[in-house]
């Protein structure tokens, strides 16, 4: 699915809303894995870049990011801390096109998931 959304952040605050009125971002959500009946592993690709966009799009879906400190609710930083699980958010690949030179750039990461060990990119 593609979703398209309005994201604002409000002066001095730490985290974005979705707002009414003209779309400003766009992601790309595949759905790859249902791993329970509560949790499930997606593909997101921003097409633009707005702060916190993909955090704040799958905590609008319903699908809050498992240990995200801001998205439903801005935890602490003691709380962050005492989290069980890192931020289940993970950049597997990364590709543009450098402004300069026009060189294609594409960057990928052996890293896991912590809930999703088997990711292929």
């Amino acid at each position: 699915m593609t979703v398209d959304l309005r994201i604002e952040r409000a002066p001095g605050a730490i985290s974005v809303m979705v707002a009414e009125g003209e779309p400003n971002s766009r992601t790309h959500i595949r759905l790859v894995e249902e791993l329970s009946s509560c949790l499930a592993l997606y593909e997101l690709h921003p097409i633009s870049g707005r702060l916190h966009q993909l955090r704040a799009t799958m905590n609008h879906l319903g699908a809050p990011i498992v240990g995200d400190p801001m998205y439903p609710n801005v935890l602490s930083l003691e709380d962050t801390a005492a989290r069980d699980l890192p931020t289940q958010l993970l950049a597997a690949q990364l590709a543009f096109r450098d402004p300069v030179d026009g060189t294609d750039i594409s960057v990928t990461t052996r890293r896991q998931l912590a809930l999703a060990p088997n990711l292929v990119v």
